[in-house]
């Protein structure tokens, strides 16, 4: 299991790498929706980090080894910080496949996954994603922005399956941790900010001091 390292990685950081990747990613035209940082009590900041280059697939070797990192403000002020093992790369290799691009978006809202009872899910019916389809090779063959139904929700039993959402590695997680975490927000629209190892280093190499990250799992988390 992979848990957030707070010698490294502290609310103030995780604020610094959000804000700095939004407008990063405002400037190369990489935004939906109003993707401000929320500070308000029962709210939520979403940080998806893919390991991949953003156009893969998780058929390989390599399972989950993305990372679902949530900065929660409590009801009571405080906060609370979660990494939660995930993938965000679609597994088959068929045409028009969707993977979700790099960027941020004001798109999500709370909801039960294909509308089934007890499977709540961060649900893309707020507003669009960018996303990319490939054929059977992995080669690009369109660019679209739409809904697409890009949800963030629990495995459904299923190893390390998606169609391009983000898929919690562990059924614990999604029990335990994200499933109450999202039932008790008070939150009408969630924005995802969706980035990579890369951009990641960028913004932490300057400032914090760390090892740089590889793909093997962010220098910020530890293993346990």
């Amino acid at each position: 299991m992979l848990i957030l390292d707070h010698r490294f990685y502290t609310p103030d950081n995780f604020k610094t790498v959000w804000d700095v990747l939004r407008v990063k990613y405002i400037r190369q035209g990489r935004y939906i929706g109003s993707t401000k940082w929320t500070d308000s009590p029962n709210t939520i900041n979403v940080i998806g980090v893919r390991s991949n280059p953003e156009i893969a697939f998780n058929d390989q070797s390599t399972f989950n080894d993305d990372m679902l990192l949530i900065y929660e403000n409590t009801s009571t002020g405080g906060v609370r910080l979660y990494s939660l093992p995930c993938t965000m790369d679609p597994k088959a290799r068929k045409k028009s496949i969707a993977h979700l691009l790099k960027g941020i978006y004001a798109s999500y809202r709370v909801r039960p996954h294909r509308w089934i009872l007890g499977r709540d899910a961060l649900c893309q019916d707020v507003n669009k994603v960018n996303i990319a389809r490939t054929d059977i090779k992995g080669n690009v063959i369109k660019r679209e922005t739409d809904f697409f139904g890009i949800n963030i929700h629990d495995s459904g039993g299923y190893r390390n399956s998606s169609l391009g959402c983000t898929i919690l590695a562990s059924n614990d997680d999604y029990k335990y941790k994200f499933r109450p975490l999202i039932l008790r927000l008070k939150q009408p629209v969630i924005t995802y900010l969706v980035t990579d190892l890369e951009d990641i280093n960028q913004v932490l190499s300057s400032i914090v001091e760390f090892s740089p990250i590889n793909a093997e799992g962010l220098d910020i988390i530890k293993k346990i």
